[in-house]
C-alpha cells in the first residue's frame, strides 16, 4: 500500500509531523502502537478512514528524520491497547510488591530486635505518633516521663517508621554516649534545626564536626573564661537594678528578666557587639532571636511540619523565614567586619595562654576564630549562632530554677548567703571578679542539683550506627536512634536516694565518689558533650552570686510541685537585710 504526501497524524490527540515523499511500506514488520483514525493532507482535507470498510486501518509509531529511528506501522489489532494496559498494570504491581518485600527484608532485623523491647503498641505507618496528638511542649515532657514510669528506663517509640529507643539507665546510656562512633544525631532534629544553626556544632557530623569541635574547644580557654567575668558582673548589675522595681510583695515571671540578661552576656562574648536587649528589650536583634528559638520549639513538636515545602506555606514558615533572615544577615555583618579589622591590623594574633594579653584586648569568641583562620567566613558565622543560641536560652533556665528551688528551701538560701557573705562581707554591690568564683562550692553544688532536678538539655539524640547490646537480653539495632532522657536518668534511685528531694550535699566532694559518670548528664556526655559548660556555670554563679546579695528569694509560686508539673516558676524578690 503507498501513502502519498503524509505529512501529519494526529494520535490520541499528539500531533506528530513527518516529512514522506512517498514510498512502499511493509505492514507485516510494524510494531503496533496506537490507533491513527485520520489523516491530514497538505489541502487540510480530511479523509476519515475509520467508516471505508475497504481501507485498512493503521497503527503508526512516528519517529523523525533526525536522530529518529524508522518509521513503522501495523495492522490494527483491537486487543493490542487492552494487552498493553494488563502488562503494564502487572508490571507496576509487581514492582510494588518487590518494593514492599525489600523494605520488609531490610528491616527484618530492626523489627526483630525492637520486638523484644517493651513499649507502647504503635498503629500501622504511624507507629506511636498519636499518643502525642495535639501536645504542646509541656504536655510533650509530661507524656514521655509516664512512659518512662510505665515501660521502665529502656523502652522503644516508634515515630511513624523509625524507631527511637528511650534511655534513663546510665549503664545503658554510656554505651550510647560513650561510643566515640555514634556522634551523629537523628535525621528530625538536624532538619529542624538546620535553617537556625546551619552547618554549626550542634547540626554537624563526621569530620566537619570533629575539625570544628576542636577549634571551638580552643576558645574556650581558661584564661578567655576568666576575663569574661567581668563582663557576667556588669550585665548582672544592669539586671538587678531592673529587678528593683518587682520589689512591691506581687508575684511575677523572673525568666523573660533573666533571659535577656543571658543574651547581652552571651552576645557580647561572643560576637564583641552589644544589642543592650536588657535596656531595650524590643530592639529587633533582641526580637527576632527570641522568636527564632520559639519558631524552633514550635516546629519540632509538630513533625508534619518537618517537610520542607509543607512547612514553608504555613505562616510559622514564613515568620521563620523573615526572622532568620534578618538575624542571619546581622551576624553575617559583624563577621564581615571582623575580619576586615583582623585584615587591617596585619593578622596580629592573641596567645591565649597570656592572660593580661587578653585581658587587655577584651577579646570575644568571634575575635578568637577569626585570628585562628581555620575558618571560613561562613563556618564562622555558622559557629556564633549555635553558641549565642545554646549558650543564651540554657543558663537563664538554670538561674531560674535554682532562684525557684531557694525560694521553697530558706534553709538553703541561707546556707548560700553565709557563703557569700565570707566573700564578700557585707557589701552587696561589690562586682564579682574571677578569683571569687573557687570560693563559691557550695553555690556551685545548688547549681548543680538544680541541674539535676530540671537539665537545660532534656533529650539527646544519637543515631545508632550499628547493633549495640544494652545487656537483660536487650539489643539495639542498627540504623535506629537512642533518645536519652536525662531529666529521669537524673531521678535514678540507685544513684539519687529519695531523687526529688531538693539536696545540694549530693554534689558534695565526698557524695560525688563513686557515682556513675552518665548518672549527672546536665551537658551531655561523650565526644558531644557541651564546649561551653564551664562558661555557663561561671556565668550562672556570677548571677546568682549578684542577685542574692541583693535580694531575699520569698517564695516560689505553687512550690516544688508547680516546678516539676509547669516547668515554669514565678519568684518574689524583696530587697535582702
Amino acid at each position: 500500500m503507498k501513502l502519498l504526501e503524509l505529512t501529519d497524524v494526529c494520535v490520541s490527540q499528539l500531533r506528530l509531523r513527518y516529512p514522506v515523499d512517498g514510498g512502499t511500506v511493509s505492514a507485516e514488520s510494524w510494531l503496533p502502537m496506537c490507533k491513527v483514525t485520520r489523516f491530514h493532507t497538505p489541502q487540510d482535507k480530511l479523509t476519515d478512514v475509520s467508516e471505508d470498510s475497504s481501507a485498512t486501518i493503521y497503527t503508526i509509531e512516528m519517529s523523525g528524520s533526525d536522530n529518529m529511528d524508522s518509521f513503522e506501522a501495523t495492522s490494527r489489532d483491537p486487543g493490542t491497547g487492552e494487552i498493553w494496559w494488563r502488562t503494564s498494570s502487572v508490571f507496576l504491581a509487581s514492582a510494588a510488591v518487590t518494593s514492599i518485600l525489600l523494605l520488609f527484608w531490610s528491616k527484618r532485623r530492626m523489627w526483630e530486635l525492637a520486638s523484644r523491647l517493651p513499649g507502647p503498641t504503635p498503629v500501622p505507618l504511624l507507629g506511636n505518633l498519636l499518643t502525642f496528638a495535639g501536645c504542646d511542649l509541656i504536655q510533650f515532657f509530661q507524656m514521655i516521663v509516664k512512659l518512662v514510669d510505665k515501660h521502665g528506663s529502656i523502652f522503644k517509640l516508634w515515630i511513624g517508621q523509625d524507631l527511637f529507643v528511650l534511655l534513663s539507665n546510665p549503664v545503658a546510656v554510656e554505651k550510647i554516649l560513650g561510643n566515640k562512633n555514634f556522634i551523629r544525631r537523628t535525621g528530625y532534629v538536624t532538619k529542624v534545626g538546620k535553617p537556625f544553626f546551619r552547618n554549626g556544632l550542634l547540626m554537624s557530623d563526621g569530620d566537619t564536626w570533629r575539625i570544628h569541635r576542636k577549634i571551638i574547644s580552643s576558645t574556650f580557654h581558661n584564661n578567655v573564661l576568666d576575663q569574661f567575668v567581668d563582663n557576667f558582673s556588669k550585665n548582672s548589675s544592669i539586671l538587678v537594678d531592673k529587678l528593683s522595681s518587682k520589689c512591691d510583695g506581687k508575684t511575677f515571671d523572673i525568666y523573660p528578666f533573666i533571659s535577656l540578661c543571658t543574651l547581652d552576656v552571651i552576645c557580647e562574648t561572643a560576637m564583641g557587639t552589644a544589642v543592650n536587649a536588657q535596656l531595650d528589650d524590643d530592639g529587633e536583634y533582641v526580637r527576632n532571636v527570641l522568636r527564632s528559638l520559639q519558631l524552633l520549639s514550635e516546629r519540632f513538636m509538630r513533625p508534619w511540619l518537618s517537610v520542607d515545602w509543607i512547612f514553608n506555606l504555613t505562616q510559622l514558615g514564613k515568620e521563620q523565614a523573615a526572622t532568620l533572615k534578618y538575624m542571619h544577615g546581622n551576624v553575617q555583618q559583624v563577621v564581615s567586619e571582623k575580619l576586615a579589622k583582623f585584615h587591617a591590623s596585619g593578622r596580629q594574633k592573641t596567645q591565649v595562654e597570656d592572660l593580661q594579653s587578653v585581658k587587655r584586648k577584651k577579646l570575644s569568641l568571634l575575635d578568637l576564630l577569626v585570628e585562628d583562620e581555620q575558618l571560613t567566613p561562613d563556618e564562622i558565622h555558622d559557629e556564633v549562632v549555635t553558641i549565642v543560641a545554646a549558650g543564651s536560652e540554657t543558663t537563664a533556665s538554670t538561674c531560674c530554677y535554682v532562684l525557684a528551688l531557694l525560694g521553697v528551701h530558706q534553709d538553703i538560701q541561707e546556707r548560700v548567703m553565709e557563703e557569700q557573705r565570707t566573700v564578700f562581707g557585707d557589701d552587696i554591690h561589690r562586682p564579682v571578679t574571677c578569683e571569687d568564683l573557687p570560693h563559691m562550692p557550695y553555690l556551685e553544688q545548688v547549681i548543680k542539683e538544680a541541674l539535676r532536678l530540671f537539665p537545660p538539655i532534656p533529650y539527646l539524640f544519637r543515631k545508632v550506627e550499628q547493633e549495640t547490646d544494652l545487656g537483660n537480653g536487650f539489643v539495639l539495632p542498627a540504623g535506629c536512634y537512642s533518645m536519652v532522657v536525662t531529666y529521669t536518668t537524673h531521678r535514678n534511685p540507685e544513684y539519687f536516694p529519695d531523687p526529688e528531694r531538693f539536696d545540694p550535699d549530693r554534689f558534695s566532694p565526698e557524695n560525688c565518689l563513686g557515682r556513675h559518670p552518665y548518672a549527672y548528664i546536665p551537658f551531655g556526655a561523650g565526644r558531644r558533650m557541651c564546649v561551653a559548660y564551664k562558661f555557663g556555670v561561671m556565668e550562672a554563679k556570677t548571677m546568682l552570686s549578684t542577685i542574692l546579695r541583693r535580694f531575699h528569694v520569698v517564695e516560689a509560686v505553687g512550690g516544688i510541685s508547680a516546678l516539676v508539673n509547669n516547668l515554669e516558676s514565678g519568684v518574689v524578690l524583696k530587697p535582702a537585710k
